[in-house]
């Protein structure tokens, strides 16, 4: 049922929380499949998996592990993994310089060498939100802050006490016990 529900997504954030479903459609019932983590930056290296690429895991589980992932299809042929983001973002020394860096899920059949299947994922550096207290001002707090605002791997906006979130409160009625 969640599944038609589904948002479709191509990314994650390196916080070592986010999971998402990998849904696989279109195999034999009962397939025999193996879901594998590829590091693109890495694919010269022995099977291109670094430890910080996130991990696999079996839907229901919460054993995360590093893959590859065997798991097998149901009846009407669709099998279901778990995705979880890196803990950390910089995975290489390039990634030190990048504001993403780009993992391949690739998936096989032990029961048909014939049957592969490839997906990106984007991995993204984690949300850092800055506030500054009440009797000051963004630009005047982070606005000099040049290590974070002038750095390319990061979008830094900011927000504002002085203007009012999604047009305005319009009405506010504290309950008093």
């Amino acid at each position: 049922d969640l599944v038609s529900t589904a948002r479709v997504v191509n990314g994650v954030a390196s916080d070592g929380v986010t999971q998402v479903v990998v849904n696989v459609t279109g195999t034999l019932p009962g397939e025999n499949l193996s879901l594998e983590i590829v590091d693109s930056g890495l694919a010269s290296a022995a099977g291109g998996q670094a430890s910080g690429d996130g991990g696999l895991a079996t839907l229901g589980s919460s054993a995360f592990q590093a893959s590859p992932l065997t798991f097998r299809a149901d009846g009407g042929g669709n099998a279901f993994a778990l995705y979880k983001a890196p803990v950390d973002f910089v995975n290489t020394l390039s990634d030190s310089t990048s504001a993403s860096r780009t993992l391949d899920l690739h998936l096989s059949s032990f029961d048909d060498p014939t049957f592969t299947a490839d997906c990106e994922i984007t991995v993204v550096r984690p949300l850092v939100m800055l506030i500054h207290g009440l009797w000051s001002s963004s630009g005047a707090t982070w606005g000099t802050f040049t290590p974070l605002v002038n750095d390319h791997r990061f979008e830094v906006v900011y927000g504002d006490y002085n203007v009012l979130p999604f047009g305005g409160v319009f009405a506010s009625i504290p309950f008093w016990d």
